[in-house]
């Protein structure tokens, strides 16, 4: 969850950017180089931009929160990073740092992943090759999870349906 400060996610407070509605993506590198193999000899994609948007790795920070306080079992508590706070930040920071904070920034109070929509100069993958099973983010959670040695409830299985979506089961 990109906390500053912390090499694992969160156990006790989580720091979340802005009002936490905006929504980002969230690609496991595998998924991307599958449909990017594909890609390089498809017609349609020629001068196209690709665009990676898979429904079930889409969202809001918030969201992103609320999951994994059902994996580690536990209510964190909220602090809410305001978008002018967020900028002093951005702007007071050493460069790498400053950067990191820059593109949280436009993922998740901004939301520019998610806030407009494909034209006709774009393609969505998951439109042009509904065949890849892309990572659920909750495989992610789950593996972090078990490298930070923490015990998970993984008494909840997780399905990716046909429709791209993650659903408890």
């Amino acid at each position: 969850m990109g906390q500053r400060g912390l090499p694992v996610p969160p156990r006790d407070k989580v720091e979340i950017l802005g009002n936490g509605h905006a929504k980002a993506v969230f690609m496991n590198e595998e998924d991307v180089g599958v449909v990017t193999i594909k890609a390089v000899d498809d017609e349609r994609t020629l001068n196209k931009t690709l665009h990676f948007r898979p429904p079930p790795n889409t969202f809001s920070f918030n969201e992103l929160v609320a999951l994994w306080e059902k994996m580690i079992g536990k209510i964190l508590q909220k602090v809410y990073i305001q978008k002018g706070q967020l900028l002093k930040l951005i702007a007071e920071a050493p460069f790498a740092e400053g950067l990191l904070l820059s593109l949280r920034y436009s993922f998740f109070v901004e939301g520019d992943q998610t806030k407009f929509k494909i034209g006709v100069e774009g393609v969505e993958a998951c439109d042009l090759y509904p065949d890849v099973k892309y990572t659920c983010e909750i495989y992610h959670c789950r593996r972090v999870l078990s490298s930070v040695c923490v015990k998970p409830d993984l008494s909840s299985t997780f399905i990716i349906t046909p429709n791209l979506s993650c659903i408890q089961g």
